[in-house]
């Protein structure tokens, strides 16, 4: 028997050592009570906004508008993201089913010729249902930065 725990406890501690040096976490709360259908905009390395935590974890809570913003930048590498929504009883609600086409967007075109002149940090998916999806993906961020509307 003391063999078994040794055993185990030598795979844990292989899985531990294993794990990704820049492995991350970031928990995205999203508004309660809202219309989900929407696209969300999570905007990081604004130094305007509050940070969301360290590199290893992160929380960023989304408001009603379906935007948020970080002074955090965008973590390196690949992140483990978990999605929730709060209850009118105050319970999590996972809801990760209900997101769809998470993209990052790193460049939008603005002013002439299309060139490549804004660079947000901005994650954006769409919450709600997969049929309804529609509409910029980028547009909550363009509002917010007239500088990167197209012209």
């Amino acid at each position: 028997m003391r063999g078994i725990h040794c055993g185990l406890a030598a795979i844990v501690v292989a899985l531990v050592a294993c794990r990704p040096a820049n492995l991350s976490y970031e928990e995205i709360v999203l508004p309660a009570g809202v219309e989900p259908s929407r696209w969300i905009t999570i905007e990081f390395g604004n130094p305007s906004c509050p940070p969301a935590g360290d590199l290893a974890h992160r929380r960023i809570v989304v408001s009603a508008d379906g935007y948020a913003c970080t002074s955090t930048s965008a973590a390196p590498g690949w992140v483990s993201r978990s999605f929730s929504a709060l209850a009118s009883n105050g319970r999590r609600l996972d809801v990760s089913d209900r997101i769809h086409r998470e993209h990052s967007i790193a460049s939008l075109s603005s002013g002439n010729r299309g060139e490549r002149t804004c660079k947000p940090d901005v994650l954006v998916f769409w919450y709600g249902d997969r049929e309804k999806i529609g509409g910029d993906s980028a547009a909550a961020y363009r509002q917010r930065h007239p500088e990167c509307s197209p012209q």
